[in-house]
């Protein structure tokens, strides 16, 4: 099953329960998750402050029926009890897509006897005459699978690799990051092979649950529950018009990638200090997202 962590949007979250409080309180943790989490979140602030375009609907509940309306709306099939007067919730709605430097190829992908959809692009294709690179073949000394570094329109830089074993939470943080930070480029691929992917994944954010914060007054507010959604959506898309880029020639030492199994997918915008989202995508979200633009 598709598991994905998303810092950002909880830390927009947090942010809200800041500004109702009217002051930035002490943040203490009550697990080892939680404690990396209040370390991290300063950094998160820094990061949001630099990207007004993500599209990131964040609120804090200081009461269950206003928390349920919300779930209601973002057609979030949960249900959270009553809770003390003393405690708050927290929900986000995150959205992300990736949209190519230029289109790439529709395939189908016939694996253990389904038909999936997905994308074929080579390293290089020539947009209105000019070269443009679309993805790098890179390795990481961590990991015993290809990695495929990509660029989108806006800059992120999404990374692909098949998993090595099912992630979920901090455990995916931390094994994504380990391989980021193992990585350098191998050269060329003749092409690369993915599914394409939409993702909407609802869980409460177990890890979070129990952090409190502790006011100027002395008074603690606990955190009851937070519930989080997020969709990312990606498929052959890119800039440039309805057909795909013409190809520029490959290298003759050149490998293909091909990710036909469950991957590790981590996307990172400059600037910022850790990807704005991390994944372990199976079978479960292979799947054509379509028009890749929210409405």
């Amino acid at each position: 099953m598709t598991s994905v962590v998303a810092l950002h949007p909880i830390v927009a979250a947090l942010m809200r329960k800041e500004n109702a409080m009217g002051e930035r309180p002490v943040w203490r943790a009550i697990n080892v998750s939680q404690y990396y989490f209040i370390r991290y979140y300063p950094v998160g602030r820094a990061d949001l402050a630099q990207c007004a375009d993500f599209r990131i609907e964040a609120l804090m509940h200081t009461g269950a029926a206003g928390l349920n309306l919300f779930l209601k709306e973002k057609k979030m099939r949960l249900h959270a009890e009553d809770f003390d007067p003393d405690q708050f919730a927290l929900t986000s709605v995150f959205y992300a897509m990736a949209e190519w430097q230029a289109h790439a190829h529709m395939i189908n992908m016939p694996i253990e006897g389904m038909i999936y959809p997905g994308v074929y692009m080579t390293p290089m294709c020539m947009v209105n005459g000019t070269p443009v690179r679309v993805f790098t073949a890179m390795a990481s000394l961590v990991h015993n699978h290809a990695i495929a570094r990509l660029i989108t329109r806006q800059g992120v830089r999404v990374y692909l690799t098949a998993a090595d074993k099912p992630y979920a939470g901090f455990d995916l943080l931390n094994r994504i990051n380990a391989i980021h930070s193992h990585l350098s480029e191998t050269g060329s691929a003749i092409c690369l092979v993915f599914p394409m992917v939409y993702m909407e994944v609802i869980e409460k954010v177990e890890w979070l649950s129990g952090l409190f914060a502790i006011g100027s007054d002395g008074r603690k507010s606990s955190l009851a529950c937070a519930i989080q959604k997020v969709i990312f959506m990606m498929n052959h898309l890119g800039v440039g018009g309805p057909h795909p880029a013409e190809k520029a020639p490959a290298q003759s030492n050149a490998v293909p990638i091909c990710i036909d199994s469950p991957f590790f997918l981590w996307a990172k915008r400059p600037g910022m200090s850790i990807p704005y989202l991390y994944a372990y995508v199976d079978k479960d979200s292979w799947h054509d997202p379509g028009d890749i633009t929210f409405r």
